[in-house]
């Protein structure tokens, strides 16, 4: 059997194999976490994501969805210790911090256009 042929099928069975939700589920909590310590998370969670999405329309919304939490729990992050109001007074840092969350993820996660 060829390397690549051997890759394919270990693909196919992250992707469609008994476990492959469970698994997605916790590469998005990985990737989560990594996004708690640095930036690059919101990459690396969003090219795991698209390896794993069964299409390439899924791979997006999984990057998407990625996006969406990271947001979403730095804004309560910023509520909690009462900078949110300073937060959204940034002008377009503060577009630039929602753009950078919503759209890298789901363009990380278009890996699965390659494979």
């Amino acid at each position: 059997m060829s390397d690549a042929a051997r890759t394919g099928r270990i693909r196919d069975a992250l992707r469609n194999g008994q476990y492959s939700d469970a698994l997605v589920v916790f590469t998005f909590l990985v990737g989560l976490a990594l996004t708690a310590v640095h930036w690059v998370g919101l990459v690396v969670g969003g090219l795991l994501l698209g390896v794993l999405a069964t299409s390439f329309w899924r791979a997006v919304q999984y990057g998407f969805y990625l996006g969406v939490t990271v947001l979403a729990v730095f804004l309560a992050y910023l509520w909690l210790f009462g900078a949110l109001p300073q937060f959204f007074a940034a002008g377009q840092l503060t577009w630039l911090a929602v753009a950078v969350t919503l759209f890298v993820p789901p363009l990380a996660a278009t890996v699965r256009a390659f494979g």
